[in-house]
């Protein structure tokens, strides 16, 4: 009875922890989830840089080469979606709905309530992401330290992880390797997923004959990577500023054009890939990805899919123990 008390306590204590733990890092879940991403994709070269100089610094180094490339991405993104809106601004000024529309004066107007509506809301999100600049960098900071964290003492924390973990042993092994097959798998498909988009966006842009079809693709990639954003933040400003310009046809048919294949390939083509690869379910990798997105925010695309792993195992190996005690 006493054994069963503390064995009650100790688990209440666990879950305790684990939700204080949680409530704790949520701020910053993101920037620790694609920090221990990119750790993982630099984890052989930091190993080869160890070999030959100081491990403090090889982390280091690569730190700086990923803070270089990300602040050199986020640069060229901000500066060509401020340049798009821009455009959108000055041409929502100048369309004039009457002459697209002349015998429907109240269709012409709905449409100019909505442009004025999509305008507004683009200045709430501007002046929203302004003011959450402070926590964009504090996060940006945590990310950075947790790089060099991870790759300097990742293999030690998995380690530990693994010994502490509340499984029997055979079940948290099947667990581990569960967890590195899915996070070899989230490393290929989604590059791969970016180079496809990429090279989508790069056709799509020359089909319809619009300029710069290669800058086009690498912003996609891009976009494609981060899920926060997605390609859609391509698709829809372009099919803005075509529309606004007077040629809807190329408007229309590069938002379906985009948006449909983009969400076929994030949603059907990486969930297949990554559980085909990872050996996992298509359907788990799916309802890991959209679930985590709503309960941890754009880091869930990435954690969801490992944690429903874990939680798959847990119970997995408490329905086994259950059935033992049973047979006892």
């Amino acid at each position: 009875m006493a054994t069963n008390q503390r064995s009650v306590i100790n688990v209440i204590l666990i879950i305790g922890a684990l939700v204080l733990g949680f409530l704790l890092l949520r701020p910053f879940f993101t920037a620790l989830a694609f920090a221990a991403v990119i750790a993982f994709v630099f984890f052989r070269l930091h190993k080869w840089l160890s070999a030959r100089m100081n491990e403090n610094i090889a982390a280091g180094l690569i730190t700086i080469l990923v803070l270089s490339i990300i602040i050199a991405i986020i640069a060229l993104g901000v500066q060509t979606l401020l340049n798009e809106f821009a455009r959108i601004f000055v041409l929502a000024g100048e369309v004039n709905f009457k002459s697209f529309f002349p015998d429907a004066p109240e269709l012409a107007g709905s449409f100019e309530s909505l442009t004025r509506f999509i305008l507004q809301k683009v200045i709430e999100v501007l002046t929203a992401f302004v003011t959450q600049l402070p926590r964009i960098m504090l996060s940006l900071f945590i990310f950075t330290v947790s790089v060099f964290f991870f790759l300097r003492d990742g293999e030690r924390l998995y380690r530990w992880i693994e010994k502490v973990f509340p499984l029997p042993l055979e079940k948290k092994g099947h667990m581990f390797r569960d967890l590195k097959r899915y996070s070899n798998s989230l490393v290929k498909v989604w590059f791969l997923i970016g180079l496809l988009q990429g090279v989508v966006a790069t056709i799509g842009f020359a089909l319809f004959g619009l300029p710069a079809p290669l800058l086009a693709g690498i912003l996609a990639a891009v976009f494609s990577i981060i899920p926060v954003l997605g390609p859609g933040t391509l698709y829809v400003p372009t099919a803005a500023l075509l529309f606004l310009g007077g040629d809807t046809n190329s408007a229309i048919g590069i938002l379906v054009y985009g948006l449909s294949i983009g969400w076929f390939l994030d949603y059907l083509v990486r969930p297949y890939f990554a559980g085909k690869w990872s050996a996992l379910h298509p359907l788990i990798i799916l309802v890991g990805m959209l679930g985590g997105i709503l309960v941890v925010g754009p880091s869930g695309f990435i954690v969801g899919p490992a944690l429903l792993v874990v939680v798959i195992s847990i119970l997995h190996g408490a329905g086994l123990e259950f059935l033992n005690r049973r047979e006892k």
